[in-house]
């Protein structure tokens, strides 16, 4: 016998089967079959998600009080069999002899007297049948496909009829949590997507129903279990760095943990917006390191972020931005140089000090001359001993900015700044007279001062006012006191050749005149 339940409740979704009242004959036996008025309508067969049995629902009224209904089941419209009888009245079966997990069933029901006699006999219904979903890990989503719900006129003439139906629902339940509607989809629509935001198990199903009854029909259910796309969660730029052969060293600390095609490397010349995008390295570690050559360290400053795509190459987070340091320094007195950087950006813990380095050109290291607040961008080198040998015409100097204690990620970096280098021409004062006979004895000779370096190549050479030669030498210590033979010559105006090296080597001359006075 058949259950004569009129609720089918699945799924937490409750389908009514819908089923008329029976029309009772007082005399059944004295009415001939073609008397009889009879309505069988097989209305939804749905899968039952705890097992994949199939549970079918009808409406049945007719005249004929004694009698049976039989089930037909069958793989395609054109091959059913008789599965199951039960007696009138009865609105509802559940088919225990399938696995609707695995495919589809075909169904029609057969009203037939208590002789065996057909008297009605409903289309054929065919299940939804669900596919296994797939995951596209990129897009975060699961796909679904299904047959769908599907009518024909008879199982030997399987000519399809509108669907009882006119809209789907893909419903969605995750792990112990209750079933929830995931999309309202068309009902001539047999593929769906749905977003998936968490790992876990999830389970599907696709409901077909009417909207202007409770009749529906379900599919069997699906599970899959989604791992999500492991995602870098941090990237941050721990230093960027001047190397010692004019190249700037770039390291990233970033998500080693997530898998990453390849970190994205941006770049901005002397301005910390107007990004392009330089180049792409391969994460091999936590720290990464990476070296930009195409770079003019003692021009320009070059700001740097860096991208961190997931293994779909999706941009993900952005680092923080930082920069290189570029150092100048020029002459400002002649015992001064005058030194000016930027500012280095981009560290958690923020600049605890700059420290300033410099080395001239006979010594064999730098030296750490004074160390400033972070706040300074300018320092004025004075050098008593500035008065330096020829070989000595070359200062360098470097920056290093060093990081705050307390970084966020457990880092301390140093950066360092490109090296700046001073070279000063020779300077000379040549006096414009003098006096042999002065009481001040540096009024009493003629010589050039050489300011700053002394020059490796020298030559003086004075002449009278009829060409004669009067004083020659090459002594840089030898000065022309006026006198010729031991005899101091006239009061007058001599003129001079004064030729000395310069710092690249190249001789420099200085013509012109001087007045010895009496």
């Amino acid at each position: 016998m058949f259950s004569n339940l009129t609720f089918i409740i699945k799924k937490s979704i409750i389908i009514c089967i819908c089923s008329f009242t029976t029309i009772v004959m007082t005399n059944a036996n004295a009415i001939t079959l073609s008397d009889k008025s009879t309505v069988l309508s097989l209305d939804s067969i749905s899968v039952i998600n705890e097992n994949g049995h199939i549970q079918l629902g009808w409406t049945f009224t007719s005249d004929v009080l004694d009698g049976y209904i039989e089930i037909h089941r069958g793989l395609g419209t054109g091959s059913f069999m008789p599965i199951a009888q039960g007696s009138f009245p009865s609105f509802t079966y559940i088919d225990n002899g399938v696995n609707a997990n695995s495919r589809s069933y075909y169904y029609y029901i057969v009203a037939r007297d208590p002789g065996g006699n057909s008297f009605a006999v409903s289309d054929v219904h065919k299940s939804i049948y669900l596919s296994h979903p797939s995951f596209n890990i990129c897009n975060q989503n699961t796909t679904h496909f299904w047959e769908n719900y599907l009518v024909t006129t008879s199982s030997g003439q399987p000519q399809p009829l509108p669907s009882p139906f006119n809209a789907s629902r893909l419903w969605m339940k995750y792990e112990d949590n209750d079933w929830t509607i995931a999309k309202t989809i068309d009902i001539n629509t047999s593929r769906t997507n749905a977003f998936i935001d968490e790992n876990g198990i999830y389970c599907f199903f696709i409901q077909s129903y009417n909207t202007s009854s409770e009749i529906s029909s379900s599919s069997n259910t699906r599970c899959i279990t989604i791992d999500l796309l492991n995602k870098p969660d941090y990237a941050y730029t721990q230093n960027v760095s001047v190397s010692s052969d004019d190249n700037i060293d770039i390291a990233i600390f970033g998500d080693y943990d997530a898998p990453q095609p390849y970190y994205v490397i941006w770049k901005s010349i002397n301005t910390n917006d107007n990004f392009l995008v330089y180049d792409t390295i391969v994460p091999n570690n936590y720290t990464t390191y990476f070296t930009d050559t195409d770079v003019d360290v003692n021009l320009n400053t070059y700001y740097y972020k860096t991208e961190l795509l997931d293994s779909c190459q999706n941009i993900v987070l952005f680092s923080n931005i930082t920069n290189s340091i570029l150092l100048k320094s020029s002459p400002f007195s002649k015992n001064e140089n005058f030194l000016n950087w930027n500012n280095y950006n981009g560290w958690d813990a923020g600049i605890n000090s700059f420290e300033i380095y410099r080395k001239r050109s006979n010594d064999n290291e730098f030296t750490l001359i004074t160390s400033l607040p972070p706040t300074s961008s300018s320092y004025i080198d004075f050098n008593s001993d500035n008065e330096l040998s020829g070989a000595d015409q070359e200062v360098f100097y470097y920056i290093k900015a060093i990081e705050n204690n307390d970084n966020y990620y457990g880092i301390k970096e140093e950066s360092y700044s490109n090296i700046s280098i001073i070279r000063r021409d020779i300077e000379v004062f040549i006096p414009n007279a003098f006096r042999p006979n002065s009481n001040i004895e540096v009024n009493q000779y003629f010589q050039p001062n050489f300011g700053f370096y002394e020059p490796s190549y020298y030559e003086m050479i004075i002449i009278n006012r009829w060409g004669n030669t009067v004083f020659k030498t090459q002594n840089i210590n030898d000065a022309w006191d006026g006198k010729v033979s031991g005899i101091i010559s006239p009061a007058g105006v001599y003129s001079y050749v004064i030729k000395y090296s310069y710092i690249s080597g190249e001789i420099k001359t200085k013509i012109g005149v001087v007045t010895l006075l009496e």
